[in-house]
């Protein structure tokens, strides 16, 4: 990327954190910030855009790795992860958690993936997407400036953010019947947080490429979004989730060869 793909690249992000970050005051600053980073990081990061499009022209996709120690007092990446860390269930925050303080304090080399594509892209590019990012990363550990940049970039986990949602069904089968509220608080007062159900219908994916990230994943959770307020047709009437997964930088090439084998078997 080059900084003149700043615009381009908050086009694409505006939602990257769902519904429920869009309608904030404080996250179109954030997306700003974090796409100014991506912009700047010339080494790694990866864009597609259309056959013969000018040099700033908005891409059609954007991947890339932010290390949380380098950019750890950057506004986006504290508000991305005090976010992600507000939302992680009970049975996992540990964890994650633990995670987190890694990375920020330098122990080990994590990476938040940001990314986003039109939803209509060419779904054969988006190994070429990974595959090219891989590319960057093993460049930038070879050839960066100095010692302590190569570091940052010899990844051992990364975080990756995406979204869910769940079909509307006419089955005609209905949903179960909310907690009553004493049972409601009685949950929260054991868990600390209101009981999340879990959903009767089958997750589906926005992207193939993240159900396949997840299977590989050594931890993942999800969370419900709002609906936006003034949503009125298609996706946005769908009751949607946010995912997040912590995947192994060694499962990436696996990950590769698995989009590439699930395109193939849909061809």
């Amino acid at each position: 990327p080059f900084p003149s793909d700043y615009h381009g690249l908050c086009t694409l992000m505006q939602n990257w954190l769902g519904a429920d970050e869009a309608t904030t005051a404080s996250w179109p600053h954030v997306f700003r910030n974090m796409a100014d980073l991506i912009s700047k990081q010339a080494s790694v990061g990866t864009l597609i855009k259309a056959d013969g499009a000018e040099e700033d022209a908005a891409p059609l996709a954007f991947l890339s790795a932010l290390n949380l120690n380098t950019h750890r007092g950057t506004p986006s990446m504290r508000y991305t992860l005090n976010f992600l860390k507000s939302n992680a269930p009970k049975d996992k925050a540990k964890r994650f958690n633990q995670v987190i303080s890694d990375g920020i304090s330098g122990k080990k080399q994590v990476g938040l993936l940001v990314h986003d594509r039109l939803i209509n892209l060419p779904p054969t590019l988006i190994p070429v997407l990974h595959t090219e990012l891989t590319k960057d990363i093993e460049w930038a550990q070879k050839n960066e400036d100095t010692s302590a940049l190569k570091k940052s970039f010899k990844f051992t986990t990364f975080i990756y953010v995406s979204k869910a949602f769940y079909p509307d069904e006419e089955s005609g089968e209905p949903e179960p019947a909310p907690a009553s509220k004493k049972a409601s608080k009685r949950e929260k007062k054991r868990t600390g947080k209101e009981e999340r159900r879990p959903k009767t219908r089958p997750r589906a994916w926005f992207r193939f490429e993240d159900k396949v990230l997840e299977s590989l994943a050594t931890l993942s959770f999800a969370f419900p979004l709002k609906k936006k307020p003034d949503a009125s047709q298609g996706i946005d009437l769908l009751d949607q989730e946010q995912v997040v997964m912590v995947i192994p930088a060694q499962k990436i090439s696996q990950a590769i060869m698995k989009m590439g084998l699930e395109l193939a078997s849909e061809s």
